[in-house]
């Protein structure tokens, strides 16, 4: 992984909110990263938490109908699968983010995989 960032980088992405890192991944660790995805999203089985099925605005029909015709969400697919947890707690990627956005540190709040 390449985790070294350049003031140019950290530059860039404070201007423009975003940095493209060519090859961030060598082939290995992204075949990794894709299997360990499609294990995570296989393994929920569509529940959007680890802990429920369902998370709607308000709970009603409307909601269920609209946010499952529009994607799946599937969120903290860190707490049920070792693979994603390895993943979003790797120190290389908080430190870059920590980097980036200019803070001591970096704490997750939930990874976001959306689909459809």
């Amino acid at each position: 992984m390449k985790t070294e960032l350049t003031n140019n980088d950290i530059n860039q992405y404070r201007e423009n909110g975003f940095i493209v890192i060519e090859d961030f991944l060598s082939p290995e660790e992204l075949e990794f990263w894709r299997s360990a995805l499609t294990e995570a999203v296989e393994k929920r089985g569509g529940n959007k938490l680890p802990d429920r099925k369902e998370v709607y605005g308000k709970g009603d029909d409307a909601d269920k109908e609209y946010y499952d015709n529009v994607f799946d969400q599937l969120i903290n697919l860190w707490k049920d699968n070792e693979k994603i947890r390895q993943i979003m707690l790797d120190e290389r990627i908080g430190k870059m983010a920590a980097q980036l956005s200019g803070a001591d540190g970096i704490r997750i709040w939930h990874d976001h995989f959306e689909t459809k």
